[in-house]
C-alpha cells in the first residue's frame, strides 16, 4: 500500500478491512507510522470526490473532522491520522458511525477514548467494555453521563468509588427512576457518622438527583424535608419537571434561597407566584417579577419601597398589559 503513488483510492469496504486491523492494540503503532507516510505524501480519493490532506494545517483537518456533514468514508481515514486531535475530533463527532468509534474506543490517547465514551453513538457494548472497573476514571464519568448508557451501565456505574461518576449517573436523563430512588435512599445524610468528606460527596449526589428532569414526584418531594441540605432544595425549586406539591412545600419554607429558586422556576403555576408576591425578601419579590409565569394580579400584589423592584415590577406590567393588547386587537 505505500509506494511512491501520489494518490490512493478507497472504498467503504478497504476502510472496514483497515479500521479492523488498527482496532487491534498491537497494530496501532505500525498503523499510524504507516498512515503519517500516506498523509504527508497522498491525495486521498474518497468515492467520486478527491480529497488531499496535502499542505493541510492540523487546525484545517480538526474542522474537517469535527464537521458533521463530513462523509463517514472520510471521517474513517482521518481516524488513522497520527494526530491526536484529529482523531479526537473525530470521536466527539455526532456523525462517526459505531465502527469508527469500536475501533477509537481503543487508541492510546486517553482524550480521544474520553471523547467516544461521550458520544451518543458509540455502541453499547463498546460502552459497557469502557465503563468497566480499572478504565480510567475520566472514562467512567462520561459513560455514566451518556444518555445511551443502557440501565446495565447505570446500575453499574451507581456504585462507582468515584463521587463525580456517581453524580453523573444520578443527573442523566436514561437513568432509571427506580435506580434515582434507590441512590436517593442509599445517600440519607442524617445516618451519617459525622463523616464530613461522605456527607459532602452524598450532598453533591442529591443535587444531581434533585436536577433530573426525569426524577419521581417522590424522590423530589423526599428532598422537601425540613432537615435536608439547603443546596438540594434549591435544586429541586429549580427542577422544570418539580410538581406544584412539591412547589408549595418548597415556597413555604423558612431559606430565603430557596423561596428564590422556587419563585424563579419557569414551570411554577401563578398562584404559588402569588404567595411568593407577597414575600419579605426583596430578591423573592425580584424573582417573581421577572418570571414571565405571574399573571397582572400577581404582579400587582408586590409591594416595596426599594424603587429598583419597582421599577422591574412596573416593566412586568407594561409588558402583560402590552401583550393582552395585542391578543386583543388579533381577536377583532
Amino acid at each position: 500500500m505505500i509506494g511512491k503513488t501520489s494518490s490512493i483510492s478507497f472504498t467503504g469496504n478497504q476502510l472496514s478491512r483497515e479500521l479492523k486491523y488498527i482496532r487491534r492494540p498491537d497494530n496501532h503503532a505500525a498503523s499510524h507510522e504507516r498512515w503519517a507516510f500516506l498523509f504527508d505524501t497522498a491525495a486521498i480519493n474518497v468515492g467520486h470526490d478527491n480529497f488531499s490532506v496535502k499542505g493541510k494545517t492540523a487546525l484545517e483537518l480538526v474542522e474537517i473532522a469535527s464537521c458533521a456533514n463530513t462523509p463517514a468514508l472520510l471521517l474513517g481515514i482521518l481516524t488513522m491520522h497520527p494526530n491526536s486531535y484529529i482523531r479526537e475530533s473525530v470521536a466527539a463527532n455526532s456523525s462517526a458511525t459505531p465502527e469508527i468509534l469500536a475501533v477509537l474506543s481503543n487508541d492510546p490517547v486517553l482524550h480521544v477514548r474520553i471523547e467516544v465514551a461521550a458520544n451518543t453513538r458509540t455502541p453499547v457494548g463498546v460502552l459497557a467494555e469502557m465503563s468497566r472497573q480499572g478504565s480510567h476514571v475520566r472514562i467512567r464519568r462520561a459513560v455514566a453521563s451518556n444518555a445511551s448508557s443502557s440501565e446495565d451501565i447505570l446500575h453499574a456505574l451507581s456504585k462507582d468509588p468515584d463521587t463525580e461518576t456517581r453524580c453523573n449517573v444520578a443527573s442523566n436523563v436514561s437513568t432509571p427512576v427506580d435506580l434515582l430512588r434507590t441512590m436517593a435512599g442509599e445517600l440519607d445524610t442524617s445516618k451519617d457518622d459525622h463523616n464530613h468528606h461522605n456527607t459532602k460527596a452524598k450532598v453533591r449526589i442529591r443535587c444531581h438527583i434533585a436536577r433530573n428532569i426525569n426524577a419521581p414526584e417522590d424522590v423530589l418531594l423526599l428532598f422537601t424535608s425540613k432537615h435536608e441540605n439547603i443546596k438540594v432544595m434549591c435544586e429541586v425549586a429549580l427542577n422544570p419537571s418539580a410538581s406544584a406539591i412539591v412547589l408549595e412545600r418548597l415556597a413555604a419554607m423558612p431559606y430565603e434561597y430557596v423561596r428564590y429558586d422556587v419563585a424563579a422556576n419557569h414551570n411554577i403555576p401563578d398562584h404559588i407566584l402569588a404567595q411568593l408576591a407577597k414575600d419579605q425578601s426583596e430578591r423573592v419579590k425580584l424573582a417573581v417579577a421577572l418570571n414571565p409565569n405571574s399573571s397582572l394580579e400577581t404582579l400587582k400584589l408586590i409591594r416595596s419601597d426599594n424603587p429598583d423592584l419597582m421599577h422591574s415590577v412596573e416593566m412586568a406590567i407594561n409588558e402583560r398589559l402590552e401583550a393582552y393588547g395585542i391578543l386583543l386587537r388579533k381577536s377583532t
